[in-house]
């Protein structure tokens, strides 16, 4: 008898889970079914606060009841056939159930001239995120105040008229949106004279979407009351933030928004107080998430310490979320990775653990024994994972983690966001530019940075520059920090590593001191020159109006590679002394149109001569004096490159100094 091939099925794909008030709706991909047909699949939650579900083998989504507001879950898809259940799948990202909190109770009054003293009780059910505020409303005449927290239990409201009986609600907002009502208080009598005529409602109120923002337009309101008008207040629900604007403003931006659907109300301001409040219409605002959060770096891997390189052929599974206080909902990690002690010339590729196919992309090129670092944007797979493939040999590998991208789940206010820049130099200790000569080692140099060329004096978080360390007399390495005081002992991190004698780049993304806007720069061993050149910065979240530059993360995808005319004619053959070729970065299958900037690995290879390549915004006017990638004659080397795009068409410019090399270039995220 021949045997039987057939199987249970292999695990579902692409688990997502959508969370909703006290559910989530679980959806996958349709698996191999193992060469018999499929009769179900089970969905099983974690925590296991409902019991697993299944659902007939026609479908490939179903919603999960039962859940409970604020608590994180992740979901398993396992599929089953004639001969039974195969192995889960690999779990969802978490997702948690969230709700508008329940109504404050217990609401009550205390008069006094022209004012009212409101209090009250939380409600019972914040809905699973903490309230932000409590917005309070009188009757008659509609007078509201919103308290700055969440925390705040009472609040007084100004501007009533003397002489007449009120009554009060409140309304509880978190995150999601706001809660019904509360029962009215019991009616008071305020005392003293009629109030001052305060400014009517702004007219022509209106608002527009963006990604991440929304637009409020208003005209002059048509009487001003008793006094000139000073100025505007608009507040936006749900989340109660408020903005204000100057007295002849009639529109502003309002940044920071998550995904959701906001009212914004728009009140006229004169020194006797806040005027009616009139409201937009409702605003979608959709946000993919892509903002910056810049940590202090450490160490998530090191392969050496349970002695257990990866391998030839081998992908293994990193995971990532959960590790050094990193969040569950992240879309991408910003990763310094370095690989040593290699065994043959091989290369590494990141990826997201989810992708099935393994992109045709490299992140890090090595040679035997090399010790060589590169920087890595990797796109999270599911159940917060990466996957790190090696192609030759052997190699041991390090990941220190410089930072990580938000999810639209994790998006809040305006901070992260990026400003690209036209390269420039800010250092060279060959020529003392920057301050500093060559680094002995143990020495720590601090670097101004905010304030310097094009880079702001305030409002950045960090700074994106590419650090090249040249001639060095010993193995080693430098760690670019946050300014501060010269270090006592060496780092736990590194930045760009080296050997006697190399010229080697690598792109940082450092958090700038809080107190100064600079960073520091550490030699551990030997001397070394330094050369610091950068690229753009991030947003520190004090501008509310701040918007787009958000991260598109993407699987590596190549966008150029001229070794290879069939696919790439238009850039075909290697680039000669002196030459340079224009790229574009926007197009079908990379970033979209309109896109300000774009990450990319680039890598060099065949290369005759001891040179550097210049990567910048073909716009650029002059041409910037910096490198991005630095080599000698016969090395294969890649540097992350993050880059401005031309604004008219998304293009860049890759200029090669001396001798020929073969360029490649894969294309890992976009600025929107």
């Amino acid at each position: 008898l021949a045997e039987s091939t057939t199987t249970p099925p292999a695990p579902p794909d692409n688990v997502a889970a959508i969370a909703s008030p006290n559910q989530a709706t679980v959806s996958w991909a349709a698996p191999d079914n193992g060469g018999s047909p499929l009769t179900g699949y089970t969905v099983t939650t974690s925590p296991a606060d409902v019991p697993p579900t299944t659902v007939g083998a026609n479908q490939t989504s179903t919603t999960i009841n039962g859940l409970t507001n604020g608590t994180s879950y992740t979901f398993t898809v396992t599929a089953s056939n004639g001969l039974g259940a195969g192995h889960p799948s690999v779990p969802s990202t978490p997702v948690t159930p969230l709700d508008v909190p329940g109504k404050p109770t217990g609401v009550t009054a205390q008069p006094g001239t022209q004012t009212a003293t409101v209090s009250w009780s939380a409600p019972g059910s914040d809905g699973g995120a903490p309230i932000t505020s409590y917005t309070v409303t009188s009757s008659p005449e509609g007078k509201t105040t919103t308290t700055a927290d969440g925390t705040t239990l009472s609040a007084t409201v100004i501007g009533l008229s003397g002489g007449k009986n009120y009554s009060f609600t409140v309304m509880a907002t978190n995150a999601v949106g706001n809660s019904a009502e509360s029962d009215a208080s019991a009616a008071v009598f305020v005392p003293g004279p009629p109030s001052t005529p305060l400014p009517g409602p702004p007219g022509n109120v209106s608002g527009s979407a963006g990604s991440g923002y929304a637009t409020v337009n208003w005209s002059a309101p048509v009487a001003n009351g008793a006094n000139a008008i000073t100025g505007y207040r608009i507040t936006a629900s749900p989340g109660g933030r408020a903005m204000n604007a100057a007295a002849g403003a009639r529109s502003i931006i309002f940044g920071g928004l998550a995904n959701n659907t906001y009212t914004f109300s728009v009140q006229a301001v004169n020194g006797d107080g806040n005027g009616q409040a009139a409201s937009t219409n409702a605003v979608t605002v959709v946000n993919g998430g892509g903002q910056y959060h810049p940590v202090a770096p450490f160490r998530l891997l090191d392969t050496r310490n349970d002695n257990r390189p990866i391998v030839e052929g081998e992908n293994r599974v990193v995971q990532i979320t959960g590790q050094g206080g990193l969040p569950d909902n992240i879309a991408a990690v910003v990763l310094n990775v370095t690989a040593t002690q290699p065994t043959g010339p091989s290369f590494l590729t990141i990826y997201p653990s989810d992708v099935i196919a393994m992109p045709t992309a490299s992140n890090l090129n090595f040679a035997p024994g090399q010790t060589i670092p590169n920087l890595v944007v990797a796109t999270i797979g599911a159940g917060g994972r990466v996957t790190v493939f090696n192609h030759i040999g052997s190699v041991h590998v390090l990941f220190d983690v410089e930072g990580w991208i938000s999810t639209p789940q994790t998006t809040a206010g305006t901070a992260g966001l990026f400003r690209p820049l036209t390269p420039a130099r800010l250092m060279d200790t060959r020529t003392g530019h920057g301050g500093s000569g060559r680094l002995q080692a143990g020495q720590t140099v601090n670097l101004q940075v905010a304030g310097v060329g094009e880079v702001p004096g305030t409002g950045l978080s960090a700074v994106v520059l590419n650090v090249t360390a040249v001639s060095p007399t010993a193995n080693g390495y430098v760690s670019v920090l946050p300014g501060g005081p010269a270090l006592s002992q060496p780092p736990a991190t590194s930045s760009v590593n080296f050997s006697p004698g190399q010229t080697i780049p690598n792109r940082v993304v450092v958090p700038v001191s809080a107190a100064d806007r600079q960073i520091s720069i550490y030699n551990h061993a030997g001397s070394v020159d330094v050369v610091v050149d950068v690229s753009g910065w991030y947003t520190d979240g004090t501008d509310p109006s701040a918007i787009l530059g958000q991260f598109n993360a993407m699987a590596p995808t190549r966008i150029v590679d001229t070794r290879d005319s069939q696919n790439d004619a238009a850039h075909a053959g290697a680039l000669g002394q002196g030459q340079s070729f224009v790229l574009p970065v926007t197009g079908a299958g990379r970033c979209s149109a309109g896109s300000s900037g774009a990450v990319m690995n680039v890598t060099v290879t065949d290369t005759t001569g001891s040179s550097f390549l210049r990567v910048y915004p073909s716009d650029a006017n002059p041409v910037p004096f910096t490198s991005d990638l630095n080599w000698t004659a016969g090395t294969t080397i890649p540097n992350l490159v993050v880059v401005r795009l031309r604004a008219a068409d998304g293009v860049v410019t890759i200029y090669n100094n001396v001798g020929s090399t073969s360029v490649v270039a894969d294309l890992s995220g976009c600025f929107n």
